[in-house]
C-alpha cells in the first residue's frame, strides 16, 4: 500500500448525526481494514459547553471531539466545524463501529470520514 493514493480504490463516504446520544454511522467490513484520510465534525448548539465526539470502536475513543461555546441571551446559537485530512491513512480494523456523539438535547452533531477498504 503507498501512502496518500486512492487510484484504483472506492472511496468511501460516510455520514451520520445525533442529538442527546450516539448514533453508529459505520461499521468496517468483516475481514477487511478501513483507511480514513479525512475526517470531519461540526455541531450546531443553543446551550454551552457542550460536547460531541466522533469515536471509534464506541465514543471513548475520540477520532475528533468538539466542545460549543458559552451562549448568553443576545448570543442564542453557537455552530462550529473541524475538517482532518491526515497525511498517512488510519487504518480501522474490521468490524469496528464509527460513532457520533451529542452530550445534550440542544446540540445536533454531525460527524462524516472519507476512505477505503481493503
Amino acid at each position: 500500500m503507498k501512502d496518500n493514493t486512492l487510484e484504483g480504490k472506492t472511496i468511501i463516504y460516510a455520514r451520520g448525526s445525533a442529538t442527546a446520544g450516539s448514533v453508529t454511522f459505520y461499521t468496517v467490513t468483516a475481514g477487511k481494514t478501513l483507511y480514513i484520510v479525512q475526517a470531519g465534525l461540526e455541531y450546531e448548539a443553543t446551550s454551552g459547553a457542550r460536547a460531541c465526539i466522533l469515536g471509534v470502536g464506541g465514543t471513548v475513543n475520540r477520532l475528533l471531539m468538539m466542545r460549543s461555546k458559552y451562549t448568553s441571551t443576545y448570543y442564542t446559537q453557537d455552530s462550529g466545524q473541524m475538517t482532518v485530512a491526515y497525511p498517512h491513512p488510519i487504518p480501522i480494523a474490521a468490524e469496528t463501529i464509527l460513532q457520533v456523539n451529542s452530550a445534550h438535547a440542544n446540540l445536533g452533531a454531525q460527524a462524516w470520514i472519507v476512505g477505503w477498504e481493503e
